[in-house]
């Protein structure tokens, strides 16, 4: 059932409302989610490192349903003592089941390693593109949607197709309301990272240089827009390997090193999260590192761990001791969600390690340090004051493969979080949060006629337990992406005072007095977008 038109914000409301009937926070393995996916791995024949690093999942809604979808890269292995890969892969999901999509050849070609792929609306059309960067040449692709299906549109898209991508962000830094992208490269082998510019037509412009002048953006694996000093510029943080991660201030394009090297110190910065922790209306960052319980660093990794960098009026400062989330052995993709609808972000990061065969015989670095071969993934709950309790196994979170990337989002739309866990070498993994009993809300937003996954947008609730922030965002949490929508726990409040949305242009929507536990779209007044050439 549609809700009226008020204020100025249209919203299609009923799209699933559920409400709980009582219960603690706790996570079950779905076995019969239609989502059958097997990562490969490499065999003795190849010893780059990016193949034991690589994979990942996008997540967004391709048909149309209202349900997000998802698309898993498969891997590629070259030696024929070892099976074929299971090839890319799109599963569609019909109201929290998924079935398997056929794909046309060009999505899934089986001499390719992929990682890091993303859904947004390049052209502009009013469908989801999927963006499946590769490792070897001639490997990328961009595949434009449409209701008629995919087509190839990686050689109109003037995308460079060498140099190996693991992960990538897209957002309009530019402001003229494109999307724009970062490719995310790590790499020995010369490549960088890359800036473009995304155009009317959905081709892209390189503006790496002019943009990053004297800037090193070697070993990028974690990139995400976000405008952290408050400007309404999209700055860059970027999670880097090596003591490469950067904090990158947006000036009319050009950007600028902000990093203070006494406070940005994650030694092998992985994956990351970047949210409003501690809601106080600015965005922290949360990245992955390593951490070595036994304080040896076996090879050429760092064994200080995890860092939370809160964001103290656009300064970051270290506050990954205080919170108490610096443990989390070899950390990768992540995700900042109130798992527990208590109105307190948590954090949830997969992780592990090891180079060579996935299987029997070595070499493996598993013999070298084991230790990483098995860590358990962490979920840190909030506990409301700015620190955090790892609880995964509590909740029932056993995962102890070779986690890559990850996407939370509510797939079956019953109010919570799930969380799904891309493994490099091993299965796909989906986690059903069971928690009942709590008040929630899920705002989806669009501009049909340019932005149709809202992404940008911010997304401000007001209720009686207090002010929550969100950005709609296509980033990387590594290699992976969440759905376009922004969740709330709202504890007991059965109402919000106020939602504002916040649009890239600046536009504002206000609605009043807004029922919790539903999902709300929200679609922007067409009469008031700018025109763009």
């Amino acid at each position: 059932m549609n809700a009226p038109v008020l204020s100025t914000v249209t919203l299609l409301t009923a799209l699933y409302s559920a409400v709980g009937t009582g219960g603690d926070l706790q996570f079950s393995e779905v076995l019969n989610s239609g989502i059958v996916h097997q990562h490969t791995g490499t065999g003795p024949g190849i010893h780059h490192e990016r193949y034991f690093i690589g994979g990942g999942v996008a997540v967004g809604d391709v048909d149309g349903n209202g349900y997000a979808d998802v698309f898993l890269v498969g891997g590629y292995n070259p030696d024929p003592l070892f099976p074929h890969p299971t090839p890319n892969q799109l599963f569609l999901n019909q109201g929290g089941s998924f079935v398997s999509a056929s794909l046309p050849a060009f999505m899934r070609p089986d001499d390719c390693t992929h990682s890091g792929p993303l859904f947004a609306d390049f052209n502009h059309d009013g469908w989801l593109d999927l963006l499946i960067p590769g490792f070897e040449d001639n490997c990328t692709v961009l595949a434009a949607g449409s209701a008629n299906g995919w087509t190839n549109d990686t050689v109109g898209s003037q995308l460079p197709t060498t140099g190996a991508t693991i992960g990538v962000a897209a957002a309009d830094y530019s402001d003229d309301g494109r999307l724009d992208l970062f490719l995310g490269r790590w790499s020995s082998d010369g490549f960088i990272s890359q800036l473009f510019e995304g155009t009317l037509d959905g081709s892209f412009v390189d503006r790496t240089v002019g943009a990053f002048d004297d800037i090193n953006l070697r070993f990028t694996f974690t990139p995400n827009f976000e405008d952290f000093d408050g400007d309404g510029q999209l700055d860059l943080l970027i999670a880097a390997d090596f003591g490469y991660s950067k904090v990158l201030r947006n000036q009319g394009g050009i950007f600028t090193d902000m990093t203070d090297p006494l406070v940005i110190t994650d030694e092998n910065g992985m994956g990351a999260a970047v949210a409003d922790y501690d809601n106080d209306g600015d965005y922290d960052w949360f990245v992955t590192s390593i951490f070595d319980e036994d304080g040896v660093a076996e090879a050429n990794w760092g064994i200080s761990g995890n860092r939370l960098y809160r964001n103290d009026n656009g300064v970051f400062v270290d506050a990954t001791d205080v919170a108490g989330v610096r443990e989390g052995d070899w950390g990768w993709g992540a995700c900042f969600a109130d798992f527990n609808n208590d109105g307190h972000l948590d954090i949830f990061h997969t992780n592990g390690f090891h180079l060579g065969n996935p299987n029997p015989p070595p070499p493996d670095s598993c013999l070298i340090d084991p230790s990483f071969c098995h860590d358990p993934s962490r979920l840190f709950l909030s506990d409301g004051d700015g620190t955090f309790t790892e609880s995964a196994a509590a909740v029932g979170l056993i995962d102890t493969e070779q986690g890559r990337g990850v996407a939370c989002f509510d797939f079956d739309h019953d109010g919570d979080q799930d969380i799904l866990v891309a493994n490099n070498a091993g299965p796909t993994r989906v986690y059903a949060n069971q928690l009942t009993g709590s008040q929630w809300l899920t705002v989806i937003a669009t501009d049909p006629v340019i932005n149709v996954a809202g992404i940008g947008a911010e997304v401000r609730v007001a209720s009686p337990g207090g002010d929550q922030l969100r950005r709609i965002r296509a980033g990387s949490n590594f290699a992976s992406q969440n759905a376009a929508e922004a969740h709330f726990g709202l504890a007991s409040d059965s109402l919000v005072n106020e939602l504002t949305v916040t649009w890239p242009d600046g536009f504002e929507q206000t609605l009043s007095n807004v029922p919790t536990n539903q999902r709300l779209l929200v679609t922007k007044d067409r009469i008031l977008i700018s025109s763009f050439d």
